[in-house]
């Protein structure tokens, strides 16, 4: 059986496709392949740069995160440095307080005729300088004792109208106040402008460390008042009599009221 000419260039053309068809599966295919390992290599090219720039990122944001939590903390330590400020603020006026109410409950057993003779103040320390709010407008004359807590601590030295000087013990070079040391040693205070001494101690009477030293009571100043305690006894072979030095127990420097007997 013959075939046409038309015929044949039919079937030709039919080969010619399908050889192109298969050629184009086959390229496809390639192709695919081709664009997988493609993806591949830009994924092993491209992961360690991934890698870095977390790492460079992390490395940036890290000292933000500490510089704002130090910052933070900062603030913290700040608040409460301040709030323990205040507590010891408010310790210290509660302190203050317990000092002067202790200082009026002794007061309050006194004999009401001693409290109409005295007066309570504050004291004022200017320069160096001791001193009280009060002065002869409240009837302050020189030579007034001035007491802390039941203890002789000075006299009056100065008074204007609203201001009085204080010559504590240990400054007072003239004697002038008489005392007696334990069971009945007796001496006279004055003061080397360091120590209180009591002076005036016979050789043969029996003084001891940790004696209490009273008042023996004289005009202006009554009996049994606390001066304070024996801390030394400065004897000499060739002194005629003993020097016992005395410490108080208070400081009209550390006190928030003084009492003045007018």
């Amino acid at each position: 059986m013959t075939t046409t000419p038309s015929e044949a260039s039919a079937q030709r053309l039919n080969a010619w496709s399908l050889v192109l068809l298969v050629v184009v599966l086959l390229l496809l295919i390639e192709f695919l392949q081709l664009a997988s390992s493609l993806r591949l290599g830009l994924e092993l090219v491209t992961r360690p740069f991934s890698l870095l720039g977390g790492q460079v990122v992390s490395l940036v944001v890290w000292p933000v995160q500490i510089a704002r939590d130090s910052y933070r903390a900062h603030i913290r330590i700040q608040d409460l440095e301040r709030r323990y400020s205040e507590a010891l603020a408010q310790v210290g006026n509660l302190q203050g307080l317990k000092a002067e109410n202790e200082h009026l409950r002794l007061l309050l057993t006194v004999p009401q005729s001693q409290l109409d003779q005295n007066l309570i103040t504050t004291p004022i320390v200017s320069y160096g300088l001791p001193g009280i709010a009060a002065g002869s407008e409240q009837g302050l004359t020189v030579g007034s004792v001035v007491l802390i807590n039941q203890t002789v601590v000075g006299r009056l030295s100065s008074v204007s109208p609203l201001r009085a000087g204080v010559e504590l013990l240990h400054q007072g070079q003239e004697p002038w106040l008489l005392v007696k040391i334990g069971d009945g040693v007796t001496g006279i205070v004055k003061g080397n402008g360091r120590q209180i001494l009591v002076t005036e101690v016979g050789r043969e009477q029996t003084v001891q460390v940790g004696d209490q030293v009273v008042t023996l009571g004289q005009t202006s100043v009554e009996r049994d008042l606390l001066v304070g305690v024996v801390s030394q006894i400065k004897t000499q072979p060739t002194d005629p009599a003993q020097t016992v030095v005395v410490e108080q127990l208070v400081s009209f420097f550390e006190a928030r009221l003084v009492e003045v007997r007018k």
